[in-house]
């Protein structure tokens, strides 16, 4: 598992420093993005994720990575395939590649995240929701387009999410 989360620790170090100076706020470049690393969950059940979504300012040409490693020590990667951005807050939809992928009901993930600034103290403002889909929920979920971002459940237990709305 150390390896996984220090894959995923890379991919998350490596595009923060291009994306450092950008923020929901204001400025940065003309295109949507999330970008985030971390954990979630309640103790002993958490979820370990690193992401990097991207498109235009309008959700058109997404593209990205998720890797996600849960409680069970079972690793889910797979491909961005939507993303809206709204304000502060994102939501994408991932297909797995690897981890499930043609191995039982879940064939991708719909991903909520809202960015509430920099972790202070050891603490993330930030927040996440994610849930598994089966085929037919993939399927109807891109069909539609990406569904609008929501204010996310959970607060992170460490890490940070950056949004940004080209």
């Amino acid at each position: 598992m150390k390896v996984v989360l220090t894959g995923c620790a890379m991919v998350v170090a490596m595009a923060l420093p291009a994306l450092a100076g950008a923020s929901h706020s204001a400025g940065g470049p003309e295109k949507d993005f999330v970008v985030g690393g971390g954990e979630i969950g309640d103790p002993g059940l958490e979820n370990h994720f690193a992401y990097n979504a991207q498109s235009g300012p309008n959700g058109e040409d997404a593209d990205g990575r998720a890797h996600y490693v849960d409680p069970g020590d079972r690793k889910f990667q797979g491909d961005v395939k939507c993303l809206r951005v709204e304000g502060n807050q994102a939501s994408f939809v991932i297909e797995f590649t690897q981890g499930t992928k043609g191995q039982g009901a879940f064939e991708g993930a719909l991903i909520y995240a809202e960015d509430n600034g920099n972790p202070q103290g050891g603490v993330s403002p930030d927040r996440q929701q994610n849930s598994r889909l089966t085929q037919a929920q993939l399927d109807a979920e891109l069909a539609d387009g990406c569904p609008e971002p929501i204010v996310p459940r959970r607060q992170l237990n460490s890490g940070n999410i950056v949004v940004h709305d080209g």
